[in-house]
């Protein structure tokens, strides 16, 4: 045999071995990317199936906590509502100190004290009795506190303080037979210094012939209740608030507690 011959045997062999070589690792290819298929499709499904089960667990979980916050919101809005008619069940039975300090200057105060004086009838009908029972019945409220929220809560305790304040003024007054100036009363000050800002006290402490301050502080701490109060009504307000949006208000409660 040649060596031309030898080499076309070797050549023909390896192109035979070439293709045989190609040809199996062409199958052992395809079957293992139909087996990758095959198994792709299988975590794919159980992918999809995990998917499904967990969007509806999910839509489920939605439901549910709307439809708890719906029930929240709505014990909400019937604490705020009880809150609301305490504070005018305060403003209604104990607003007659406001009354007098707006009608009298404090040089005036005293005439009232007697008989036929002027507002005779205001000083007369301020009794410890009747402030008490209002009070009581305005703290009935205080069973709803945890769903107020601890702004509104903090602005009523504020509102049924300085109502009570006003009225002990006017009770000591007439036992000792002197109505102090109400801005000299520290405690009403401390009062209305734990809701309002500074420039808000200076308004209200700048002059004491202003007859109407004492009025223009009832109104302002009322406008705040029903700010807090709208703002819980259109679910604006988190139904849990956070430490700190009724921290420095706490604070000055606090601090009169002990004071």
């Amino acid at each position: 045999m040649t060596w031309g011959q030898l080499l076309g045997l070797f050549g023909g062999t390896a192109l035979i071995v070439a293709g045989v070589t190609a040809f199996v690792t062409k199958l052992v290819t395809e079957r293992a990317l139909s087996k990758w298929r095959r198994d792709e499709q299988r975590q794919l499904e159980t992918l999809k199936h995990a998917l499904s089960e967990s969007q509806t667990l999910f839509e489920a979980a939605i439901a549910s906590h709307a439809s708890g916050q719906d029930l929240f919101q709505a014990r909400r809005l019937a604490a705020v509502d009880g809150l609301w008619q305490a504070a005018l069940l305060i403003r209604d039975q104990l607003s007659m100190p406001v009354l007098f300090f707006t009608l009298l200057l404090p040089s005036e105060y005293d005439e009232a004290l007697a008989a036929g004086g002027p507002c005779h009838d205001i000083i007369e009908s301020i009794a410890p009795g009747k402030t008490q029972a209002v009070l009581e019945a305005a703290k009935a409220v205080e069973r709803e506190r945890p769903h107020v929220g601890d702004t509104l809560w903090l602005i009523f305790f504020i509102y049924r303080a300085v109502h009570g304040r006003l009225n002990f003024l006017i009770d000591r007054g007439r036992q000792k037979g002197h109505i102090d100036d109400w801005r000299d009363d520290s405690g009403l000050r401390q009062l209305f210094s734990a809701v309002l800002d500074e420039p808000t006290i200076a308004d209200l402490y700048r002059a004491g012939n202003d007859l109407l301050a004492i009025r223009r502080g009832i109104d302002v701490l009322e406008s705040m209740l029903l700010r807090e109060i709208a703002l819980i009504a259109s679910g604006r307000q988190s139904s849990i608030e956070s430490f700190e949006n009724a921290r420095q208000m706490r604070d000055a409660v606090r601090a009169l507690d002990h004071g």
